[in-house]
């Protein structure tokens, strides 16, 4: 009997068996221009050819041609992790721009500046934050000390995980208090200053060769008609309520330049804010 049953049971399954053994020819050509379509050109060693995967930085992966390289671009854009909030492949976003970043590499942490008053909030005050000075003031966002009874603001605010644990997956915020991070953080205001330093020195045509001299630092392009408009309005708004309010002109912009007004350099400064806090700016695409 049990024979009689596996021999049935053979009979019902061996024409499905044969069915799915049969190849079919459009199923395979359609795998094979697949297969073609994805195809790597390979380097001599055999390894993938990535240059040139993301040389389209300003383009999302939607807004990016399909080539030869389309498979590497299908991550979506997102703001740049807390130690890497200010830095671009191989510095601090910032700092980079500024000109300030020091790029050594090993060495103990440091203590970079922080809004006052943070590490007054430990355990019955007994933190010191005593500010790096020199050189290590503007080390990479990798050697800022972690204190966990009052970590550093700006890696809390931009999702740094938490060290005790493992992290398999990092957090993604947009929050208010990131843009005032960027906007008031002693980093940043300092970065701010330098950077509008190194516009007035790198260039010095008129604000249009200005405003394109630093665009080309910081976002890696020159401003459209409509951002040229915009960011001279404002240029001109800064530069009047600074002459109104002649005494904040010296907190903006401390250093002197020759043959550049000192209120025209504070005003590049609060230009040099607004570039630092765009979320092009702080966004990996």
């Amino acid at each position: 009997m049990r024979h009689l049953l596996m021999k049935l049971v053979a009979q019902a399954f061996l024409p499905v068996f044969f069915l799915l053994w049969i190849p079919n020819p459009a199923a395979a050509q359609t795998a094979k221009a697949a297969s073609k379509a994805y195809s790597l050109r390979r380097m001599p060693d055999g390894h993938p050819d990535l240059q040139g995967a993301y040389d389209l930085a300003t383009l999302t992966p939607v807004d990016r041609p399909n080539g030869a390289n389309a498979v590497y671009t299908e991550e979506e854009a997102r703001k740049l992790e807390a130690a890497a909030a200010r830095q671009r492949e191989r510095g601090d976003q910032a700092l980079s721009a500024a000109g300030l970043l020091d790029l050594r590499i090993g060495g103990p942490s440091v203590k970079p500046p922080q809004p006052k008053g943070v590490a007054e909030l430990s355990y019955a005050g007994s933190v010191k934050w005593v500010e790096s000075g020199g050189a290590d003031r503007y080390r990479r966002g990798l050697y800022i000390h972690f204190q966990r009874t009052t970590p550093y603001p700006q890696l809390m605010n931009f999702d740094a995980p938490n060290a005790n644990l493992a992290c398999t997956r990092r957090e993604r915020t947009d929050t208010p208090l990131q843009a005032l991070n960027l906007m008031n953080d002693p980093v940043f205001y300092e970065s701010a200053q330098a950077l509008a330093f190194r516009v007035m020195r790198e260039s010095t045509g008129a604000f249009r060769d200005r405003l394109t001299c630093a665009f080309k630092v910081t976002l890696g392009r020159e401003p459209n008609a409509r951002e040229a408009e915009r960011m001279g309005k404002y240029y001109d708004e800064a530069l009047h309520n600074l002459q109104q309010a002649p005494q904040k002109v010296a907190a903006l912009f401390p250093n002197r330049l020759e043959g550049v007004p000192q209120n025209e350099a504070a005003a590049w400064v609060e230009l040099s804010r607004v570039l630092l806090n765009l979320d092009e700016f702080i966004t990996r695409e």
